[in-house]
């Protein structure tokens, strides 16, 4: 007879995760993130809701594992390991891939008694300057992620260089974190769609500067890992969202052709290019806007061009 194994249905997703679950399974890579199968392992454990009770080999030398329910203790469940890893291949293959959650995970935070609050669902509450401090936070962060692993990876570890490396990696976090989430104030006008719209009466609400990142990064830092990990995860979705709605902002390494961009050139020619096309005021007006509305408009702004340019081409090629 058929063995049926019925194991309590699992998330089909990043975005079918309660927060609770981002924050555990976060708490278990840092735990058992050793090697990817171990993470996941344990990652199946927790979501299924069943703990090992012991293991054993059986004749044919296969091991074994008896689990009982979380919440039935005296129910027992025999699982094969080759099951296991089919139940994991089959259900949670999404969990070692880049996060895709658009879902918030954490409305508000409230650290030191100060509440402060997220940019919401695909984080589209985000200023443009908002958008481009968290970016270039995340950025540091990565490359100081990356010469951690390179460090610790090496055969002479300098102690010294290794924690200057952690304090200054965890400086960036903090900060970056202190980009996304920012604290409740009264306001009396906010900024929609470029145009300074009065609030009467003043509301409760959550409205970026860039001062708040020095102010309450050292805050930030306390956030647990776990916690703070579930915020980059929700970052780095937005940001694969960004590159499927605005291809054109995005392109792909490859095609940048080896050329070398100055920065400072690029963004005053997109400041430019925006404040001329859309009108606006002033540089900062810009930065104040809403950054999926800026980035819609910019992807518009490169889209006309490149069509121009192909219009340019064709009536070039005609003239030959």
């Amino acid at each position: 007879m058929e063995k049926i194994i019925d194991l309590p249905p699992l998330p089909v997703g990043w975005d079918a995760l309660t927060a609770d679950q981002m924050v555990q399974l976060n708490f278990i890579r840092h735990e058992h993130g050793q090697s990817r199968e171990n993470y996941l392992f344990h990652a199946f454990c927790y979501l299924t809701g069943i703990e090992i009770v012991s293991s054993f080999k059986d004749e044919e030398g296969q091991t074994l594992y008896i689990f009982r329910l979380r919440e039935n203790i005296r129910q027992k469940l025999t699982m094969a390991a080759w099951e296991i890893q089919f139940f994991i291949s089959e259900k949670l293959k999404w969990l070692t891939e880049e996060c895709t959650r658009l879902m918030d995970v954490f409305p508000t935070l409230i650290l030191r008694g100060k509440t402060f609050g997220s940019p919401g669902y695909a984080m589209a509450g985000m200023t443009y300057m908002q958008y481009k401090k968290a970016q270039d936070y995340m950025v540091h962060y990565h490359r100081l992620t990356n010469q951690l692993i390179a460090m610790l990876d090496s055969k002479d570890v300098n102690e010294e260089s290794a924690q200057r490396l952690i304090d200054e990696r965890k400086r960036a976090k903090g900060s970056f974190l202190a980009a996304v989430y920012t604290p409740e104030t009264l306001v009396h006008s906010r900024m929609v769609d470029g145009q300074n719209v009065a609030c009467n009466p003043p509301e409760k609400a959550y409205v970026f500067s860039t001062g708040q990142i020095s102010m309450y990064s050292s805050w930030f830092e306390e956030l647990p890992d776990e916690k703070g990990d579930c915020i980059i995860q929700l970052f780095s979705g937005t940001m694969l969202n960004y590159r499927k709605m605005f291809p054109l902002l995005f392109p792909d390494k490859e095609d940048n052709r080896g050329k070398t961009m100055n920065f400072i050139e690029v963004e005053s020619s997109t400041m430019n290019a925006l404040q001329s096309k859309l009108n606006f005021n002033n540089y900062q007006t810009i930065y104040d806007s809403n950054a999926p509305f800026i980035l819609e408009k910019l992807h518009a702004i490169i889209k006309e061009g490149k069509a121009l340019d192909e219009q340019n081409r064709k009536m070039k090629a005609k003239r030959k």
